[in-house]
């Protein structure tokens, strides 16, 4: 890790190369998702000549959903500071924080060679220092009592597959729940007393997916009446 230099501007602590953990918030709710990338910044002037290898990443406090690396693919041009960079996504989660108080993404260590012109090659090493997260605990007042800690915007919807049976047949009733965040800590739909239909045991299929910057998950619960 370079010394850091009196004479460099504000927030660049290198040059050459650095890397940066850059989350969508610092500050949120215990459950509540969001995203943390980690980037390398190499100075324009030179170019990077290898792979990068990465040390141990442990994400100990969140639940992680990796969303892979897009690397070389997500190369893009900013300027800082007066210096101009190329940075590159070296890995990209999705998180939910397991508990309150201050977490931290780790400080990652990274080794990679860059060069200017043919030839010219040196292998360094950089690092990023932890980056602090706070997590605030969930409101107890009017919390219900089948609370399973689940945050995030909420849908219920339900239909059936037809409007009009006679005495004896069936109808398909089928409820889709569907959050903004960890299906997993929604609690099943419970159907209520319905004394003018027999009600068979419901089937249930859970489904997460990414959907933009965000994890959706969605359970579908059907019943035959």
């Amino acid at each position: 890790t370079p010394t850091p230099d009196p004479e460099l501007p504000e927030g660049i602590p290198d040059r050459a190369a650095f890397l940066r953990w850059e989350v969508s918030q610092k500050e949120l709710w215990l459950g509540q998702q969001f995203e943390a990338q980690l980037y390398l910044f190499v100075n324009r002037r030179l170019d990077l000549r290898s792979n990068v290898s990465l040390g141990d990443i442990n994400l100990e406090g969140f639940w992680v959903q990796d969303r892979g690396q897009r690397g070389r693919t997500s190369r893009r041009v900013v300027h800082m500071g007066g210096e101009s960079f190329t940075r590159m996504e070296l890995q990209h989660y999705q998180l939910f924080a397991t508990r309150s108080g201050t977490l931290s993404l780790p400080e990652v260590s990274a080794e990679f060679r860059i060069g200017r012109g043919f030839g010219n090659r040196q292998s360094i090493d950089r690092s990023v220092p932890a980056e602090p997260i706070t997590v605030k605990p969930l409101p107890t007042q009017g919390r219900p009592k089948q609370f399973g800690g689940a945050v995030g915007k909420v849908t219920l919807q339900l239909n059936t597959d037809r409007s009009r049976i006679d005495v004896g047949e069936g109808v398909q009733l089928t409820v889709v729940t569907r959050i903004e965040g960890q299906i997993r800590k929604v609690p099943e739909v419970q159907l209520p007393e319905m004394p003018d239909f027999k009600v068979h045991p419901p089937t249930s299929d859970v489904n997460e997916a990414k959907q933009g910057s965000k994890v959706i998950g969605s359970r579908r619960q059907s019943w035959l009446l």
